[in-house]
């Protein structure tokens, strides 16, 4: 069926596409680290009092390298058909080449230790990634959609995240909005459980889909979408014969209601045995106000040794206080419902992310193999001082709220906070420049244990240029 939606989907495209109109948008992002120290006293089991302090100053590689969205938008005269396209250009320290300089003495004679010099290895593959491929077809004239691609960042309605760019000043992840809806914990697969294009917060899932809006009245209406996912895979038997099917499966229903709230119902399920539903509203409270409400539940009977489902709940707001001043804040709870079968517990559900350290994952938080459930807060302020300068602040805190079984472990809050300002160099670009202090702790729960803790300081950056 996907094989024959996605004929279907680029056959009709391209027929339309021969006189098409062109949109062409850039997004540039380069996002160093000015200086970063890390310290870790102690270690996660509770033996030593061992020390180590890390640090590094103008880190470009990892997270931090530039990297740039380049995406192409094609729509022929009367948008019934279209392709988006967009690429990412990531320039990251692939290293590769080695070479050795050796170090001498004032006088000559005692070489110190060799120094290693690493240039990067920017071969293609490494340079150039598919961020997004989508290419649809409204068919016979009728509002009836179809369509194929494959997404890396997902495709949901953004709406429901609550989030701008411009409150967080670009920045994100540890700084801002470290988890989107859906859960907490690693391969859950409730993970960005809007993203119906993708499972367990993968990414470049093929996927085909079908898509129906139906306007109820002047005021109602409903958006009906239905995927294939290659990423998942299912079967079953009954009496002798064995069917399968060589996708999983997403649905999403939107409802909204003009002036009132607007909604919508996921399901997926990504294998047999395996459902997750998940249930967004944003209710239209104050102009000045935006509300997210909701959460998923999953259903698992796999006989895998799995948890026995997972589940989770969102709020999220924004609030324009003045023109000037915005607050937006974030909070999860999320939890595993242990199987009744001790032995069918995984070892490895661990918390998919955390916020202390340089990047979010030191101390035990995202280590730990006994958490079931965790609760995450984070608010941030903008506030617009000039047409040039707007000053940022956010804070984020992360705390365990349950444990598997009869363990000990004590994990401690874990916290960042990173204020900030922007600075708007020219109408298509920005600076934003941070400084971030964050913090664990951490006790193995046994006898004697010594704690293990983790405090860091930074200094983000991010240059962003959009065109």
């Amino acid at each position: 069926m996907k094989k024959i939606v996605s004929a279907v989907a680029l056959a009709a495209a391209a027929a339309s596409l021969v006189t098409a109109e062109v949109k062409i948008t850039m997004n540039g992002r380069l996002r160093p680290t000015v200086y970063g120290q890390q310290t870790v006293e102690g270690d996660a089991k509770g033996k030593t009092d061992t020390k180590a302090v890390t640090k590094n100053w103008m880190s470009l590689d990892g997270y931090a390298a530039f990297e740039d969205t380049l995406k192409f938008a094609f729509n022929n005269e009367d948008k019934t058909a279209g392709l988006t396209f967009s690429v990412n250009v990531k320039n990251g320290n692939d290293t590769t080449n080695t070479s050795k300089i050796a170090k001498k003495s004032v006088d000559g004679t005692n070489p110190e230790k060799d120094i290693q010099l690493t240039e990067s290895n920017n071969k293609l593959g490494n340079f150039l990634t598919l961020n997004q491929y989508d290419i649809w077809s409204t068919v016979f004239g009728t509002d009836l959609k179809l369509g194929a691609g494959s997404w890396k960042d997902g495709n949901a309605d953004g709406a429901y995240r609550v989030k701008k760019d411009v409150d967080a000043g670009n920045s994100e992840g540890v700084d801002f909005e470290r988890f989107k809806l859906g859960s907490a914990f690693k391969n859950a697969p409730s993970l960005f459980v809007d993203d119906i294009v993708n499972f367990n917060g993968g990414s470049n899932a093929l996927a085909a889909y079908a898509e129906y809006p139906i306007a109820l009245n002047d005021d109602m209406s409903l958006k009906l979408t239905a995927v294939a996912i290659k990423a998942g895979y299912w079967s079953g038997t009954d009496d002798d014969t064995t069917t399968s099917h060589n996708a999983g499966f997403a649905g999403r229903a939107q409802f909204n209601v003009a002036d009132l709230f607007n909604s919508e119902l996921i399901v997926k399920k990504p294998v047999a045995g395996i459902t997750t539903f998940a249930f967004y509203a944003m209710p239209t409270l104050l102009p000045q106000l935006t509300a997210t409400i909701g959460g998923s539940y999953t259903m698992d009977s796999t006989s895998a040794e799995t948890w026995n489902g997972a589940w989770d709940f969102d709020l999220r707001a924004r609030y324009q206080v003045t023109p000037e001043l915005s607050i937006t804040t974030f909070n999860k709870i999320a939890g595993l419902k242990e199987s009744d079968d001790e032995t069918k517990n995984k070892a490895e559900a661990v918390v998919n992310a955390g916020i202390a350290g340089l990047d979010g994952k030191a101390g035990q938080l995202v280590a730990g193999k006994d958490i079931t459930m965790v609760m995450w807060n984070n608010i941030s302020a903008r506030y617009k001082v000039n047409d040039f300068v707007t000053a940022t602040v956010n804070v984020g805190l992360m705390n365990v709220l349950g444990t598997a079984g009869k363990s000990d472990s004590d994990y401690g809050i874990n916290y960042r906070v990173t204020p900030g300002a922007q600075l708007y160099l020219s109408k298509p670009a920005t600076l934003w420049v941070g400084f971030s202090y964050s913090g664990a702790k951490y006790n193995a729960g046994t006898k004697d244990a010594k704690d293990f803790t983790v405090s860091s300081i930074s200094i983000p950056a991010i240059l962003r240029v959009k065109l």
